[in-house]
């Protein structure tokens, strides 16, 4: 086994564990922030969803739809995902806990994604070479710019079924139940 293959089982355990005692700790709120969390947690997963019916892991490389966008689209509507959340939980009277939630999800992008973006792209290059390299000058990482717009649109590559396979219906489920449980907690003060 690898550094890499039990580093990439712990990220996953250290996000769960994490994303749990922030649920745990966060002061949810209603009103303004709550709602524009909400449209945050929206739009990334409208972005998740779209770019997983389009990946075709280990098949082929992505360059269509979100993917001539940004060239890690899932990895961005989690970043949204998480910042909606930590919207919700944006309270002047509870100050220290928004801090520690805002603190949490930059820590966790900045540390556990950006090695595993590193370690997918590497993979990638292995895999796909040259076209890989070409793909990786043209379409920026994260930040997308107007250039790649039209043609993420003019693709008709989208895929239900591949959405289905790649399992983003799970993470659809596991939003709403931590919305309604966000949302439950800031109600009812709990």
């Amino acid at each position: 086994m690898t550094w890499r293959t039990v580093w990439e089982s712990k990220r996953v355990r250290i996000s769960q564990a994490g994303g749990l005692v922030l649920f745990l700790i966060a002061r949810p709120v209603t009103g303004p922030f709550f709602t524009a969390g909400f449209l945050l947690i929206a739009l990334g997963e409208a972005l998740r969803l779209w770019a997983a019916g389009h990946i075709r892991k280990a098949a082929q490389l992505a360059t269509d739809g979100p993917y001539a966008l940004v060239r890690n689209p899932l990895y961005l509507g989690s970043l949204l995902l998480s910042c909606g959340f930590a919207t919700m939980c944006t309270s002047a009277r509870h100050w220290l806990s928004t801090v520690f939630v805002w603190a949490a999800v930059a820590a966790t992008f900045g540390w556990l994604y950006r090695e595993k973006i590193a370690m997918e792209e590497e993979d990638l290059r292995g895999r796909f070479g040259e076209v890989f390299d070409d793909y990786r000058r043209a379409v920026p990482a994260m930040v997308p710019t107007g250039e790649g717009l039209a043609r993420a649109f003019e693709s008709a590559s989208f895929s239900w079924p591949l959405a289905l396979k790649n399992k983003e219906h799970r993470t659809v489920l596991a939003l709403l139940g931590l919305i309604a449980f966000l949302r439950m907690r800031a109600i009812y003060r709990l």
